[in-house]
Order: C-alpha cells, then structure tokens, then sequence
C-alpha cells in the first residue's frame, strides 16, 4: 500500500515538474517573439473613400510619433539636418487623400504648403509580418525652370524603413508611385531617382524600376 502511494506522489510530482517547465518554455517564447507595431489605429482615416480624413490624421498625434519612430534615416534633400521625420511631415502637411488598397496597402499623399509642386506620399505594407513603411518625396529643381514649364527637373527621393533593393521595389509600391506621379496619363521629367539605406546611403534607381512612366508631360500638374 505505502509502495503504491508513493509511485503515485512520485507521478504527481513528476507532472507538476513537467507543467511548469512547460509553462516556462511558453513565456519564453512569449517573451522572445519579436513585437510588431499595431497600426490598425490608422485604417480609420482612409474613410469616407475614395480621399479618406486627412486633416484629422494629421491632428492625431500617433502620426507624428509614427513619423518620428520609423523615418530614421539621414536626408540632405530638404535642409541639411533636418531629422527625416520633420521632412517627411513638412511634405505630407499640405492637401492630399488617404487611401487603401486591398485591405492591405496604406497611401497617404500630401505636399509643402504653399508649394505643392514639392510632393509626399508614405506607402505602408501592414500586411507584412513586419509592415514595411516608405517615405519619397518629389522635389522640383527650384534652380531650374519654372514647374509649370516643359521638362522641368524633379528628383525623386525614396526613404524606406529598412534597406530594400533599389532594382527590385516592391510591385504594389511600383504601382503606387505611378499613379502618384502621373496626371492625365503623364509624368513629371525626373532626372534623379534614388532609394536611400537606413545610413543614408543613396542609391540611384531607373524611373522604370519604379514603376513610373516615361511620357513627360508639356506641363506639370501640382495635383496630389
């Protein structure tokens, strides 16, 4: 009898040792599992379609956390210093739309007030595992022609959130900055297109591995 009642503490035991290695191994890996960023706040703005709110997306606060916490890189094609967050939210500041595709794809277009020929656009992946979240930016030479002239220079900076291939950019993306940068079935003369690292480094990129036609326009629409 005393033998059986041991073997029987002696199992109960053993299961109460398994149970909490169990359970440790489960908070670890709890533990270990990399957080991702919750960005469902944002889906709510991109109502009513088709333009979504996009002053009252910019009146949240989240955003410009947002900005500050994933536009890191350094950037020198809007004053020198200027921390990218503060570049990104000076050429997103003025009129655009909010806009989603596919229940996936988050576009928020916008430009420098009073001079939207200078133009943004933050392109968001949220259903990646890790959301991939791109800044670019169209500027127009101000030392050169006129915006409204034919052939006018634009630059096209894109700032991603970690380091993507400059020859191989993501097709929605592609298609995203197409029709940005068209109007009427044209396209701004961009004579400089690069995809810069997190570093900083710049990388130059063919307008046709972004995805952006090559019929220039005779003139240039400031339209976001």
């Amino acid at each position: 009898m005393n033998m059986r009642r041991s073997l029987q503490l002696a199992a109960i035991t053993l299961l109460l040792v398994i149970g909490a290695t169990a359970a440790r191994a489960q908070l670890h890996l709890k533990h270990d599992k990399p957080q991702t960023e919750d960005f469902s706040w944002l889906w709510q703005y991109t109502q009513p379609a088709p333009d979504g709110q996009k002053a009252a997306l910019l009146a949240d606060s989240r955003f410009a956390d947002l900005l500050k916490n994933e536009l890191k890189a350094p950037q020198t094609f809007w004053g020198n210093g200027l921390p990218l967050s503060e570049a990104a939210s000076a050429f997103l500041s003025g009129k655009g739309h909010v806009t989603s595709t596919a229940n996936r794809y988050l576009t928020i277009t916008g430009c420098v007030v009073a001079q939207c020929t200078q133009r943004g656009l933050l392109w968001m992946d949220l259903g990646a595992t890790k959301p991939l979240i791109v800044f670019a930016a169209m500027r127009w030479d101000e030392q050169s022609r006129t915006p409204d002239e034919k052939d006018a220079p634009f630059s096209l900076w894109l700032f991603p959130d970690r380091n993507i291939d400059p020859l191989h950019v993501p097709l929605q993306l592609q298609s995203t900055l197409a029709d940005w940068t068209r109007s009427d079935g044209c396209a701004p003369q961009i004579r400089l297109a690069a995809v810069v690292d997190t570093d900083g480094t710049p990388h130059l990129a063919t307008t046709d591995k972004l995805g952006i036609s090559s019929i220039i326009c005779t003139s240039n629409s400031t339209g976001t």
